[in-house]
């Protein structure tokens, strides 16, 4: 299933490419920002006020998991923010069950008054 033609385009870009382009445009982050499901931008506006850099995944899913549902809905929301590095897993895991979720590379800009 295809997450759309941006998160695919971003996708496509080496580690370091995508990297640079975030740092360099701030309309890039806030274009990949856009791109997520209502719970991918819920996952991004919590890890960005989260303390410190690194989340469990546990807590994580206690932040929106009620049922079978919720966990899907949070589980492609974590594949779609790792396609354009907004998350890593910190414990290298690569995905799946368990873990932590890290260096959080997707910052959005401020907001212009």
């Amino acid at each position: 299933m295809s997450d759309g033609a941006l998160v695919d385009l971003l996708a496509s870009l080496a580690a370091a490419a995508l990297d640079g382009l975030y740092e360099r445009a701030p309309w890039a982050v806030l274009a990949s920002f856009r791109a997520c499901d209502a719970v991918g931008k819920q996952l991004v506006v919590r890890l960005a006020h989260a303390d410190g850099r690194v989340i469990s995944r546990v807590d994580i899913e206690r932040w929106c998991v009620d049922d079978a549902r919720g966990a899907w809905a949070v589980e492609r929301a974590l594949v779609r923010l790792r396609r354009v590095r907004a998350i890593e897993d910190a414990d290298g895991g690569g995905g799946g069950g368990g873990g932590h979720i890290g260096n959080f590379c997707l910052e959005l800009p401020p907001r212009r008054e």
